[in-house]
C-alpha cells in the first residue's frame, strides 16, 4: 500500500474538531475496508500557525484516499502520494 497525505487549511480548527475528524475518518476506512476496498488512516497533523490538517492515509490508491475524504464529507486541498524516508548513519555514508 501506498501513503497518501491529505492537506487542507481550515481557519480556525481545533484540536478537539481534529481528533473528531479523525475518528470519522477512522470508521470510513473501517468501512471501506469491509466493502473489499482496504484503506487505513494512520494518523493526523495540526500546524496551528498556518491552520492547516494533514492526514495521512494508507491505500492501494489516491482514488481509495479520495474515498475517505467523501465518505467524511470533508474537503481537501489536495490529496497527494507520500513517502517516508530514513535517516542514513553516517557510517553508512562514507562507505
Amino acid at each position: 500500500m501506498s501513503v497518501y497525505l491529505a492537506e487542507g487549511y481550515w481557519p480556525g480548527v481545533t484540536r478537539r474538531q481534529l481528533a473528531h475528524l479523525l475518528g470519522r475518518a477512522r470508521t470510513a476506512a473501517e468501512e471501506l475496508s469491509r466493502e473489499g476496498q482496504p484503506v487505513r488512516v494512520t494518523g493526523t497533523w495540526l500546524v496551528p500557525n498556518d491552520e492547516t490538517v494533514f492526514v495521512f492515509i494508507e491505500a492501494e490508491t489516491i482514488d481509495r484516499a479520495h474515498a475517505v475524504n467523501e465518505r467524511v464529507g470533508v474537503t481537501f486541498e489536495r490529496i497527494v502520494e507520500a513517502v517516508s524516508v530514513e535517516a542514513v548513519p553516517v557510517e553508512a555514508e562514507q562507505r
